[in-house]
This record gives structure tokens, C-alpha cells and sequence, in this order.
């Protein structure tokens, strides 16, 4: 029989030939998650002394279990909420993944602010009345104040045979000095509504993962895709660590579990290895009750910034009647709408040198028009796809679904699932499973000193079975 043995915090414990219950549990959960666990270790000895020593154990304690020749075969941690204490006895589970790890200490962690990049954002109000009637007043004050030099120069050139002139001269200059104030106020509140340029934060949602996984101590292996996918807009404290990673998940329809120090997305729709595919019975059902006849993923729409209204939102996935029900993916950011040629802008133009050399310290880009835009200052944050986020496409929010969000959920094959059946089951075959991050298994229970496991898992049967989709 295989002996094992179990270091605490590095400190080794006689080997056991019998740990009593010792059983592994894989458990798929909410929230795009899996976890692996060994309960029911039953320490006595020095082990049971252990634990009755360090009542102070700084928790999670590292657990190590090694195999007959001193190689380690498990790694895990133990919570204090996972031990429980007897007369001469403890009783200790093992978190075998990183998962929990991962979330205490990321989980709340907000973005930092060197963690961004900028992204040229163009403000501009889509109702262009007001900044004409503006213009058109900005134009008759500019034409007063032009008015009011030549008089004050005539005035001024006629002083010596003109003694009287003194007292309109004076007022002719309060008149000039209030036509300044009020220029300078007017061109003032048109910058405010007038097309500008914002420097806002934006960051590739790649690269967040990458900056809270590396915070905490860890690597990550995400999609690629996700680097072409930038959000906008907010500030630090806007991003948390497990809404960013939830969104990932989201977009690609994927979980995560963690091995060792690595964070992994595996595609929630994978068979298990053909060699995993031996259970003794041959029963097995269709996931058809977990498909959904409806399937939206959905952006929101961001009632302040109407240019985005009409922009691409949602993809909607029909399957054949035979499935029944509707889901629905909801993801909290905006599509985004690129600048292009603004309505007004020749006006702009024409007038920057003017409000320049009377306000002074205004620029406006010339490559603007492939800035994103949007109505106003305050908006939903943007989910932009482009390997640029100062050089977007029209079709940005179109290929955000087409290529990201379609593909991941049009393409989820119809299931064999053998639920709750034997296999014949070894050490080597937990580890082989634990490194795939448990692809393709829905729950597992093996006690260690078994030669079987009880294991619901899933196989591929056929491709999905899709009656229309529509990117809306």
C-alpha cells in the first residue's frame, strides 16, 4: 500500500498507512469557478500535537503530502475554518487549488493608478443649437470689440484738440474692458459644450488581469483575444479585481481555477480526456435541460451618451426548439462610438486661432476622428475593441461581439453527461486531472487508498444546434 506523509509550514509528520476518510471532492460552483479539496484527514500523534501547540497558527497553513520516495505529490493550504478538533484528534481538510488563495488576496483589491494608460476621448454634445447660437454671440461680441479699438484709437489720436473727448474716451474703454470679461467668460462656457478632447484612463482587459494577478502573487494564462479589449473611462476605484476577472469569464465563457500559482480559463464546454472516458456503466443523458432555447449577452446601453444608442449591443442566440427556457449575460459597460468628422467642426476651426489668442492654452487634435466619443463628460465606461485605443474603428462594438462574445457562445456543443459513474482512478490520474484545471469534470469523489472514483463528467456529443443569431 502507498504510505503518504504531510508536512505543515515545513514541518514533516509521521507517515500514515491508513488516514481515515481521506477523500478528494471536486466541485464546479457559481461564478465561473471549480475547487478542489482533500477533507477528512484524521491526525493523531504528533500531529494532533501539532495543532494542540499552535493554538496561534498564522493561517492558511502550507500543506505538502509527500509519496513513499519523499516526493510531493500534493500541495494545498488549510483554513482555520477547516479543522476541527478532537479528544486526541484533529480532523483537517486541504484546499488543493489556489482559488480561495487567489481571492483573499485580490478579492476587493482596487486598480492602481500606474496601472493605466490614457485614452484621447472627444466630448461632444450631440444638440449643435446652442453652440451655433454661442458662436453666432461670440462672433458679435468679437465684431463690438474690434468696433470699440478703431473708436478708442480715433478718440484717443483727437485728444489735443478735443478737450471734451476725455469723458466718452473713459467710457469707450470701461465699455472695451467689459466686452474682454464677457468674451473671455462666453468662450469660457462654449469650451465647455464646443467638441474637446478629454485625457481619460483605459486599460487592455488582458493587461488588468495580468496587474492583479501579479499583485497578488501569481501568473496568468487568459485568451488572447482579451488584449484587443480595452475598457474606458472611471477611475481607479471603479476597477476591482474580481469584477475585472468576471468579465473576462464572461466574454469568453470560460472559468478559472488555479494551479499552483497559475490562474487558468478553461472553456466551460470541454470534454474530459478520451483516456478518462471508461466508466463501467454506459448510461449518460443530453444536457438539453441546461441549454437555453434564448441565449442574450448583453452590453448596456448608456442613456448619457446617445451616440451609442444605435451601436451593436447584444448578441442574440436562438437554438432549435427542442431546448426551452432564456438566459441572459449582462455586462456593465457601454459600447463605444468613434469620432469621426464632427458636425461643426469647420466653425471650430475657423475660430481656435481667435480663442486661442484671446482665452489662449486651447488645442484640438487633428486626428481626433478616430478618438472614441461621446456625449458628454459622465458615462458608462466603454468596452472597446481595438489594438489601439487612440485609433478605433466604426465597427468596434460589431467585432467586440462577432468575435469575442459570438464564437465563445454559439459554439457550445450539445453533452453527453455521465453523472455520479465509477472509474478506475490512481494518484497519477488526480494529478494529471488537477494540472487541466479538471477540464471536462463536473464533480469527483475518491477516497486516496481507493482504486475507483465517482466522477460526473462531460462529452462532447454534437455541435450546437442553432436556429438563428442576431447581433443587435
Amino acid at each position: 500500500m502507498m504510505i503518504l506523509s504531510l508536512s505543515i509550514n515545513g514541518q514533516n509528520f509521521s507517515p500514515y498507512t491508513q488516514w481515515t476518510g481521506l477523500e478528494v471532492n471536486v466541485q464546479k460552483g457559481e461564478n465561473y469557478t471549480i475547487s478542489a479539496e482533500l477533507s477528512n484527514i484524521k491526525l493523531i500523534g504528533d500531529g494532533w500535537q501539532f495543532f494542540i501547540n499552535n493554538p496561534k497558527l498564522v493561517y492558511p497553513a502550507q500543506i505538502a503530502i509527500f509519496d513513499n520516495s519523499n516526493n510531493i505529490v500534493l500541495n494545498g493550504k488549510i483554513s482555520p475554518g477547516n479543522v476541527i478538533y478532537g479528544v486526541d484528534y484533529v480532523i483537517i481538510s486541504i484546499e488543493l487549488d489556489n482559488v480561495s488563495e487567489f481571492t483573499r488576496k485580490v478579492e476587493g483589491k482596487l486598480a492602481e493608478d500606474s496601472w493605466f494608460e490614457t485614452a484621447n476621448v472627444v466630448i461632444s454634445p450631440k444638440d449643435n443649437h446652442i453652440i451655433i447660437l454661442g458662436v453666432i454671440g461670440l462672433l458679435s461680441l468679437v465684431y463690438q470689440y474690434f468696433n470699440e479699438v478703431q473708436t478708442i484709437a480715433a478718440l484717443a489720436s483727437g485728444l489735443p484738440t478735443n478737450p471734451g473727448g476725455a469723458i466718452p474716451l473713459a467710457l469707450h474703454i470701461a465699455y472695451l474692458a467689459l466686452l474682454i470679461v464677457t468674451i473671455h467668460s462666453l468662450i469660457g462656457e462654449l469650451l465647455k459644450i464646443l467638441p474637446h478632447i478629454e485625457k481619460l484612463k483605459a486599460q487592455r482587459l488582458g493587461t488588468l488581469l495580468l496587474k492583479f494577478a501579479n499583485y497578488a502573487g501569481f501568473t496568468v494564462s487568459y485568451p488572447a483575444v482579451l488584449d484587443n479589449v480595452w475598457i474606458v473611462g472611471g477611475t481607479p476605484v471603479d476597477y476591482e479585481a474580481g469584477e475585472v476577472f468576471l468579465l473576462a469569464k464572461q466574454l469568453t465563457n470560460t472559468y478559472i481555477y488555479v494551479v499552483g500559482n497559475e490562474i487558468k480559463f478553461i472553456n466551460n464546454n470541454d470534454s474530459i480526456d478520451s483516456s478518462f472516458q471508461r466508466a463501467y456503466e454506459f448510461e449518460y443523458k443530453l444536457n438539453y435541460n441546461e441549454r437555453a432555447r434564448r441565449e442574450i449577452i448583453t452590453l448596456t446601453r448608456d442613456t448619457a451618451d446617445s451616440y451609442c444608442i444605435d451601436l451593436p449591443s447584444a448578441v442574440e442566440i436562438v437554438r432549435k426548439p427542442v431546448t426551452v427556457g432564456y438566459k441572459r449575460v449582462d455586462l456593465p459597460y457601454a459600447p463605444a462610438t468613434r469620432a469621426g468628422k464632427l458636425k461643426g467642426m469647420q466653425i471650430l476651426d475657423a475660430i481656435m486661432p481667435a480663442i486661442n489668442f484671446l482665452y489662449g492654452g486651447v488645442n484640438f487634435s487633428n486626428n481626433y476622428q478616430n478618438f472614441i466619443k461621446v456625449e458628454r463628460e459622465f458615462f458608462q465606461r466603454k468596452l472597446v475593441y481595438a489594438s489601439d485605443i487612440n485609433n478605433v474603428s466604426d465597427d468596434n462594438s460589431y467585432t467586440l461581439l462577432n468575435s469575442i462574445v459570438l464564437p465563445n457562445y454559439s459554439n457550445q456543443p450539445i453533452l453527453k453527461i455521465y453523472e455520479n459513474v465509477k472509474i478506475p482512478f490512481n494518484l497519477q490520474d488526480f494529478l494529471t486531472l488537477h494540472t487541466q484545471g479538471w477540464k471536462g469534470v463536473r464533480e469527483l469523489r475518491w477516497h486516496v487508498f481507493s482504486e475507483f472514483c465517482e466522477i460526473t463528467y462531460q462529452v462532447k456529443e454534437s455541435n450546437d444546434e442553432i436556429e438563428s443569431i442576431r447581433i443587435v
